[in-house]
């Protein structure tokens, strides 16, 4: 038996969890007769990655020291299963690598980083990092990284890039969508995934562009995703483009021919994808490396046979410049050069002296490189003990009866305390959902009640849970809400022999609402809100628990975690397992007692046709009726498709189609509903798809619902380029519209489509109506409501809703869930704008920044501002430049009135946003910056603002993925100002209210401010690393406002709290042991705070 000429590495999946690799050789020799265990050689084994599989397995590598002569039949195969005796589930050899592949594991207390390395054009996903020659032994990224990186997982991912002879017609935009969606199946969206960093070659790298771009730009566990990666190296990885001609010879005719078209240097789309990209890598902070190639190719040269070999002319496939981003010099430290061609500079030996370079990169991307941080261990030491228990209301007797844990003696305490955490608890809008669930129609769904239905038994005399189950829009939402309100879910409930304390809670996820709506922590606020609203002893005894048990001092909302609210569940439910619910149900809802909707509906379904189509008129009736019955029967359950089939039936026969017109039209519609959706988009008039694609951008990214008007006004001025635009497109919307005739649709937000406007919306001219608050006419207001309604095909749905002072409002929603994860899905953009999609980059957060902008709102355009520059990569600096003056000079007062207690707490602060410059700072706009000194380079120096004094935009908090990362942005831009030129004499104030900023909040220590505190001290630390001289004595704030401050001056030494700042001091030779006014030294100060840390490194300094 003839020996492997070559050896070839292959992957076996399925191994069993409990599987070495003495076992894996034992399973893989059984399934192989012609094959001896010491044949085999596992090269690596590691757990499967995908957090769901039950049983878990593993992935392991290898190679054959004889190849089996089943993997020698010439068959083309590069997949096989392997059953084998006593293992549930076959093996799965392959030799094509697709899709994730685990390369090692780390132990779970060491285990840090992931790190996905992806192949180029026409590459092996395994074999394109393996050194050429028949020693197949070691490949880099198995074997030196986590030797390396040893709490790093390293993980490879496979796609299919064949050139030659490839039937395949996806896009780039295909395969970044196929990334995602692995990396989504795998769990990197769940809590407790790792921060993610990359190795990408060649067009790996444009794949991964393109998937960060449609993350930024898509659903909630893309961004999740997106904010995982701390950044990568980038290996020939052409942005510019790279040279194609040899490969156009290739695949010319083929249906791949698109891809290469899209690497070559002409192209538009890598420029734009580049352009996007470089906005979201600043935003989100991302660390990454260019490799650059400098050696030229062997280009694929046609045989006889029609097969290629690399034996053309050689050629520079990617320029440095294309490699680079043109950053080859300028950032020497984030480019290098592999002395290497194209395809040999990720192929390193063992050892590799470029590896050596790469993998010391890749440290620094992990923050193994001493780098500056923005994250330092910045950590104040605040008091164990509730600090609303020692407030100034309070005597001493309270004081230590709060210390001793004996407040609920005291019935002052004991209410406030009550009071605190049910307030904590509160989540704002919490019935949202369960207000625009549909009622049940008619009689539906009373079926449930039965006494023998497994629902009404469960209730009766079940305990645990009950799992309702179904497809999608088959009618959950609208069973639980009958469930919950029904009488008789309470009589069936209620034991009158009981003498337990009976408490209903219910909570609704509403995907559409605010982040406590739609999340696991929302979901244990208000069932814990519900149960101690409705007890006070309960409520006592949770507080006391946590008090006493955990790290919280005092309940405010933003006080509470995931843990704690957990602990909190399993305590007044004398839980004793750990594991979180979601967990428990995907591993005991097979055990638990369930239903499937859709197999108990069908009646229901027939009950809501017939009624639905009767309540049309007769006419109708009569038309679809002998469409009805097949309408039943291919429902499957589905109630939002019957809701949507009917009512384009219902349509259709308006216009006088009947029989075996209507039935050709039932034909051509798709039983998925994600189907369905897309059929529905691309019947939309072409004309109109740009106001299809903003209404449901507007409404899948608006953090609010839209009443009709409002929605209007944003997609009049949704192209607007620059304020002067933006109003003019707002004047015409309140104009008297034109009498001719109208049409349905909306138009573009720019003057010359001004009369198109008002033509298409308005068929009678406006009027204003005292009491009408979207100041439309009402009967316009109708209109135009249909035409949304008819544009968006029924998608857009508005419902009433009532609210303080404005009864009876109607807002725009979604039609279903369904909706918004089709018009947040990878295709959705190039459904409704086809090939313009590529050139599109405006979502819905522009079009709420443009039009609050052109509002001459300014501060609550600033978390929709902020979220367009991180989800689509680019700046508004066009339309900010364009804004008035008066508006920047206007905006102070704008801010107190906004935050009216700001000034109590922080008197020495002024807001000090005079201009376009520190409205960016103030918002985080980075990338604003970034376009203002590509156009003008000098602006930062020349500027008269105070850009350093400014603090970040409380309303930010809300926005992004923590509370604190408004202060962690704002310190990069700051070092970005010194970066580029803005120096301390511009804002020569700064460092004295950053001082006495700090030594309020030591003075008072307020909890709210702990976050902020941490990043001053750094900020401060930014400034004294720049000049800042730090060595003279400060006043401290005004002592009227502040009669608790000390009366004396100090330095920014004595008040330092993180070892950063000091060490900033330090290093500028500031005098460690120096007094302030009042005699106290720094080591005083540290004493006195009861800071270990703080007081050893005092003293390290001192002697």
């Amino acid at each position: 038996m003839a020996t492997s000429a070559k050896q070839k590495t292959f992957r076996l999946r399925c191994c069993p969890a409990d599987a070495d690799t003495d076992r894996c050789v034992e399973l893989l020799s059984t399934a192989f007769a012609d094959i001896e265990p010491e044949g085999i050689r596992i090269r690596s084994l590691a757990a499967n990655l995908d957090p769901w599989e039950r049983p878990p397995t593993k992935v392991a590598t290898l190679t054959f020291r004889i190849t089996p002569i089943l993997l020698r039949e010439p068959s083309g195969r590069s997949e096989w299963i392997l059953p084998v005796a006593g293992l549930k589930e076959p093996l799965i050899l392959d030799s094509h690598f697709l899709g994730l592949t685990p390369l090692n594991d780390v132990q779970d207390e060491t285990h840090e980083f992931d790190c996905i390395a992806i192949s180029g054009l026409a590459s092996h996903p395994f074999g394109s990092w393996q050194p050429k020659g028949e020693d197949k032994s070691f490949m880099w990224v198995r074997e030196a990284l986590p030797r390396s990186m040893p709490m790093c997982r390293a993980i490879l991912y496979g796609y299919d890039t064949t050139l030659l002879n490839s039937n395949s017609f996806q896009t780039i935009v295909d395969l970044g969508s196929s990334l995602i969606n692995h990396i989504k199946a795998n769990g990197w969206h769940l809590a407790g995934s790792k921060p993610l960093v990359f190795l990408a070659h060649s067009l790996g790298g444009i794949v991964l562009k393109e998937a960060f771009s449609m993350m930024a730009n898509g659903d909630d566990q893309g961004q999740l995703i997106l904010n995982r990666f701390l950044g990568g190296i980038f290996f020939g990885v052409p942005s510019y483009g790279m040279k194609t001609s040899h490969l156009h010879a290739m695949v010319r005719g083929q249906l791949n021919e698109q891809v290469v078209k899209d690497l070559s240097t002409s192209s538009g789309y890598l420029r734009n994808l580049d352009d996007h990209f470089s906005g979201l890598v600043l935003t989100r902070q991302m660390r990454l490396c260019w490799a650059y190639e400098t050696k030229a190719s062997p280009t694929p040269e046609r045989q006889e046979d029609g097969s290629y070999l690399r034996s053309g002319p050689e050629a520079i496939l990617v320029t440095k410049e294309s490699a680079t981003r043109s950053y080859y010099h300028l950032r020497t430290t984030a480019t290098f050069p592999i002395n290497e061609n194209h395809s040999d500079m990720v192929k390193f030996r063992q050892d590799d002296r470029n590896l050596h370079i790469v993998l010391s990169k890749l440290r620094g991307i992990c923050g193994y490189d001493g780098l500056d941080s923005v994250n330092g261990d910045t950590k104040a030491n605040w008091p164990r003990y509730p600090t609303y228990l020692i407030s100034g209301r309070l005597n001493e007797q309270e004081v230590e009866a709060g210390r001793n844990m004996r407040w609920h003696l005291n019935p002052e305490l004991r209410r406030r305390v009550i009071n605190d955490l049910r307030k904590s608890l509160e989540v704002p809008g919490r019935d949202d959902r369960l207000v625009t669930i549909d009622d049940r129609f008619s009689r539906t769904f009373e079926w449930v009640f039965d006494e023998d239905s497994a629902i009404a038994k469960w209730i009766k005399e079940g305990t645990g849970m009950f799992w309702i189950h179904g497809k999608p829009a088959s009618g959950k939402s609208t069973l639980m809400k009958f469930i919950f309100r029904s009488p008789k879910t309470w009589e069936l409930l209620h034991n009158f022999s009981s003498k337990a304390l009976q408490i209903k809670s219910a909570f609704f996820f509403y995907d559409r609402g605010a982040l406590l709506q739609r999340s696991f922590e929302g979901l244990l606020r208000s069932v814990l809100h519900q149960i101690i609203q409705e007890s006070d002893s309960l409520a006592v005894l949770l507080a006391g628990e946590i008090l006493r048990d955990s790290s919280m001092t005092r309940f405010t909302a933003e006080g509470w975690t995931i843990n704690t609210l957990e602990s909190c569940i399993h305590f007044l439910l004398q839980q004793k397992h750990t594991n979180r619910p979601w967990d428990i149900f995907k591993r005991h809802f097979g055990d638990v007692p369930s239903l499937q909707l859709q197999d108990h509906t069908k009646d229901d379904i027939r009950e809501y046709c017939v009624g639905f189509v009767e309540s049309k008129g007769e006419a109708i009736s009569v038309a679809l009726d002998p469409v009805t019955s097949i309408v039943i029967e291919r429902a499957n359950g589905v109630f939002l498709w019957v809701k949507l089939v009917l009512q384009e039936l219902i349509d259709e026969a308006a216009e006088g189609k009947r029989g075996e017109e209507l039935s050709r039209i039932l034909s051509a519609i798709p039983d998925d509903l994600r189907d369905y959706y897309a059929r529905i988009i691309q019947r939309t008039p072409e004309k109109f798809r740009w106001e299809a694609y903003a209404i449901f951008q507007i409404i899948t990214n608006g953090r609010d619902l839209f009443e009709l008007g409002d929605l209007v006004r944003i997609v009049a001025c949704s192209r607007s380029c620059t304020y002067q635009e933006a109003r003019q497109s707002l004047v015409a919307f309140h104009s008297p519209p034109s009498s001719e005739s109208a049409s349905p649709g909306m138009i573009l937000g720019q003057r010359k489509h001004a009369q198109r406007f008002r033509r298409l919306l308005s068929k009678v001219t406006r009027r204003t109506v005292r009491g009408n608050r979207t100041g439309i006419n009402p009967i316009t207001q109708e209109q135009r409501k249909s035409q949304i309604v008819t544009m968006t095909g029924g998608l857009i749905e508005f419902v009433r809703r009532d609210a303080p002072g404005t009864p009876d409002r109607e807002m725009a929603q979604l039609a279903h869930q369904t909706v918004r994860e089709f018009a947040n899905g990878h295709d959705f953009k190039r459904t409704v704008l086809g090939h313009h999609a590529r050139t599109i980059y405006e979502n819905g957060h522009t079009f709420l920044a443009r039009h609050s902008l052109a509002n001459e709102d300014l501060l609550t355009s600033a978390p929709a501002l902020f979220l367009h520059e991180s989800t689509t990569g680019k700046s508004l600096q066009p339309f900010i430049d364009s804004l008035p003056e008066h508006l920047f000079r206007e905006f102070p007062r704008a801010v107190e009135r906004r935050h009216p207690t700001w000034k109590q707490v922080r008197v020495v602060y002024q807001s000090p946003v005079k201009g376009p410059l520190g409205f960016a700072v103030y918002n985080n706009l980075q990338l604003y910056l970034e376009d203002t000194l590509q156009r003008r380079p000098q602006a930062l120096k020349e500027t008269e603002e105070a850009l350093l004094s400014i603090m970040p935009n409380p309303d930010l908090a809300s926005v992004g993925t923590s509370p604190t990362e408004p202060f962690q942005v704002q310190l990069t831009l700051v070092r970005y100002l010194f970066d580029n030129g803005y120096a301390l004499k511009q804002d020569p104030g700064a460092f004295q209210m950053i001082v006495q900023l700090l030594l309020e909040d030591l003075v008072y220590r307020n909890r709210a401010l702990e976050d902020e505190h941490k990043f001053l001290e750094a900020k401060a630390a930014v400034l004294v690393y720049h000049g800042q001289p730090a060595n003279k004595l400060l006043d401290v704030p005004d002592q009227q406002s502040r009669p608790n401050l000390p009366r004396n001056r100090v330095q920014a030494i004595h008040i330092a709290t993180t070892i950063e700042l000091i060490d900033s001091l330090v290093q500028k030779d500031v005098n460690i042991d120096t007094a302030d006014e009042a005699g106290n030294r720094p080591l005083d100060h540290a004493l006195a705070s009861w800071d270990d840390k703080l007081i050893e490194r005092f003293r390290e300094s001192i002697t």
